[in-house]
């Protein structure tokens, strides 16, 4: 396999490049848009602690990163010779190319990302809110009261800060 590698011509190594990324690129990018591979878990057991708790922001070095690199990497190089390059130089412009495109994607990406919102409702919002008791609250127990929450109505468990009893239809 090394030896065949050793006389393969640099456009056929860009072609053995390009066509497995570019079908890669293709399905990563069809299953990003349509919502695919967002949840998806998997347990490996690693001697790493801790990697995936760097707040740096935006991952860069992600898959789909790597397939749009040696996609646009092989597509690049493969122009360039096309168009007379020597072989340094369609190195240089497929890299260029892959490197321009990752940015380019994790970019997008990055911008859609920030347009999420997260409106689950979490008790700690409801700290302080107004509402109505809508099931009584005994002495030193829990009744349900009504709040809005996220602009939701949420019917919570709550209790008085001083144990006393609150009769429904209290503010």
């Amino acid at each position: 396999m090394i030896e065949f590698m050793d006389n393969l011509p640099l456009k056929d190594t860009y072609w053995y490049i390009t066509v497995p990324a570019t079908i890669l690129f293709l399905f990563l990018m069809l299953g990003s848009f349509f919502g695919l591979g967002e949840d998806v878990e998997v347990d490996v057991d690693t001697d790493f602690d801790d990697i995936d708790d760097f707040d740096g922001g935006f991952p860069i070095f992600t898959f789909r990163n790597f397939a749009t690199f040696f996609t646009f990497l092989g597509w690049g190089g493969l122009i360039a010779l096309k168009n007379g390059a020597s072989h340094g130089w369609s190195v240089v412009v497929g890299t260029a190319c892959g490197l321009v495109m990752v940015g380019i994607i994790t970019g997008i990406f990055f911008v859609f990302n920030k347009l999420r919102q997260d409106n689950s409702a979490k008790l700690s919002d409801s700290i302080n809110s107004k509402g109505r008791v809508y099931l009584t609250i005994p002495p030193n127990g829990k009744g349900k009261v009504n709040v809005v929450l996220n602009g939701a109505h949420q019917t919570i468990e709550a209790s008085s800060k001083d144990g006393s009893e609150i009769k429904t239809g209290t503010p």
